[in-house]
């Protein structure tokens, strides 16, 4: 592939969500030239292999931020920094131009989101599942099964699970704010929880060293979430 299609293609990933947005091309282009004049990008992470994770030798890592080095090394951006940072508080800090970019993996796509941020193209889709105990002895597959039976549930604050949970009726009182996945999947091997509330994929890699917990299946009344790259709306002047 020319370096000249290659750029195209990367722009078009980075791009694609502009025009739904009623923006023109250049707010995309002013971002970039920010970044390639730095050389680097700051992207905002969760904590949350296989998605997103910095190694114990402080490098950036898992599907999202793979996806967005492979694409910004194209466009002449070589490095990637990730700074791990609560979901609730990603897209102000993106507003607020304290990272370049939420990473790829790290926010499912919500018409609220994109009245605040811009997406690319979804490029990671993955249904909901809960982690519990073996045995699963509270029957919890579901919202509302939560709802009904009063367990309680840990969720990351601002995450998508935190508004299926509300929608389904689950108390407030029940919804645990875990740190991260890993913080989550301790508070329900010590019992401070009765459910983890993640993507399948996270759970997955979560759970594949942990004994006494397992996955209870796909959530139904969760829809299938999708993620992509998220960038702050620009005005163009």
């Amino acid at each position: 592939m020319s370096k000249r299609r290659s750029r195209n293609v990367a722009l078009k990933f980075l791009s694609c969500s502009v025009l739904a947005a009623g923006m023109s091309q250049p707010a995309i282009a002013d971002t970039l030239a920010d970044m390639i004049s730095k050389g680097e990008a700051l992207i905002a992470i969760g904590n949350e292999p296989p998605y997103t994770q910095i190694t114990p030798d402080g490098q950036t890592t898992g599907v999202g931020p793979d996806l967005v080095r492979a694409v910004l090394d194209r466009l002449g951006i070589p490095q990637v920094k990730g700074e791990v940072v609560e979901y609730g508080a990603m897209i102000p800090s993106l507003q607020a131009s304290r990272v370049d970019l939420v990473s790829s993996g790290t926010l499912f796509i919500t018409p609220q989101r994109c009245e605040a941020i811009l997406f690319s193209e979804p490029d990671v889709c993955d249904a909901e599942g809960f982690a519990v105990p073996q045995g699963n002895p509270r029957k919890l597959y579901t919202y509302g099964d939560i709802a009904k039976s009063g367990a309680k549930i840990g969720l990351c604050s601002g995450c998508a699970e935190e508004k299926y949970a509300e929608a389904a009726g689950v108390k407030r009182e029940n919804i645990v704010t875990i740190p991260d996945g890993p913080g989550g999947i301790k508070m329900l091997a010590d019992g401070r929880v009765d459910a983890v509330g993640l993507p399948l994929s996270s759970l997955a890699n979560l759970l594949k060293s942990e004994q006494g917990l397992e996955v209870s299946g796909r959530v139904a009344d969760a829809p299938l979430g999708c993620m992509a790259v998220g960038f702050r709306q620009m005005i163009v002047r």
